[in-house]
This record gives structure tokens, C-alpha cells and sequence, in this order.
């Protein structure tokens, strides 16, 4: 009988860590929905999937008739957040939220990206800074 328990809960314990890889697998395989909701909501055009490559500012461009705030007050409210200098900001669509991000070097020389709403300078998100921000330096 101890052969049969054991046996047992060592496939409970397989199909557990399969269980788990394969969560961790889908929350990595696909684009993640914002963990934010900005006041200016737009569809969410993935161009690149319809092929169609207008680029960054082909996309902020589209954007921009529908924000209520400019560039300037949107770096304003992030470094307000986040202490530091500008590498880059741009107006974009993230997950149909209507955003200004702003990518930030900290004095502890960290990159931060943060989500500025475009229709009210709120600061929705702070995160980690991708690599392509290096290059504006």
C-alpha cells in the first residue's frame, strides 16, 4: 500500500511541475493584457500582424488627435514619479490604452518604463526598462 501512495503522489508531483511549466510557458507565449486602464481607450491594432510596418510614429501620429495632454507635461508627470533623466518618450497604443511611455535612467542607474495616461498625465504604471532604450543615450 505505501508503494501505491507513493507512486502516486509521485505523478501528482510530475503533473504539478507540468502543470506549472506549461502556465508559466503561456503567460510568456502571447502579448500580456495591460495591468492598467487609461481614460483614452482606442482599438488595438496589431499592425505587424496584418502587415502593415508604419512604424512608431505612424502609430503616434494616429494617436495624438486624441490625447488631452502633450509630450512635455507627460515627462513632467513621470519624472515627478520617478526621479531621473529622459532617455525617450513616446505616445503609444498598449493594449488599446492610449499612453505616453517614457523610458527613464535612475540615478541607480536603472532603466524604468513609465505609462503616463494621455488624457490625464496620471502615472498608470512604472516597470523595467527594456534594452532598447540604450541607444538614445
Amino acid at each position: 500500500m505505501k508503494t501505491t501512495n507513493m507512486v502516486g503522489m509521485a505523478l501528482g508531483v510530475v503533473a504539478l511541475g507540468a502543470g506549472l511549466l506549461g502556465a508559466g510557458y503561456a503567460a510568456s507565449a502571447g502579448p500580456q493584457a495591460a495591468a492598467y486602464t487609461s481614460s483614452i481607450q482606442t482599438k488595438d491594432n496589431d499592425r505587424e500582424e496584418k502587415g502593415e510596418h508604419h512604424g512608431e510614429r505612424g502609430e503616434a501620429a494616429r494617436l495624438a488627435p486624441l490625447t488631452k495632454i502633450d509630450l512635455a507635461r507627460a515627462t513632467s508627470a513621470a519624472i515627478s514619479q520617478v526621479p531621473g533623466t529622459v532617455l525617450s518618450a513616446a505616445l503609444e497604443n498598449e493594449n488599446g490604452n492610449v499612453v505616453y511611455s517614457v523610458a527613464i535612467k535612475t540615478p541607480a542607474n536603472e532603466i524604468k518604463d513609465v505609462k503616463v495616461d494621455a488624457g490625464n498625465a496620471a502615472v498608470l504604471h512604472v516597470g523595467p526598462g527594456g534594452s532598447d532604450h540604450e541607444e538614445d543615450d
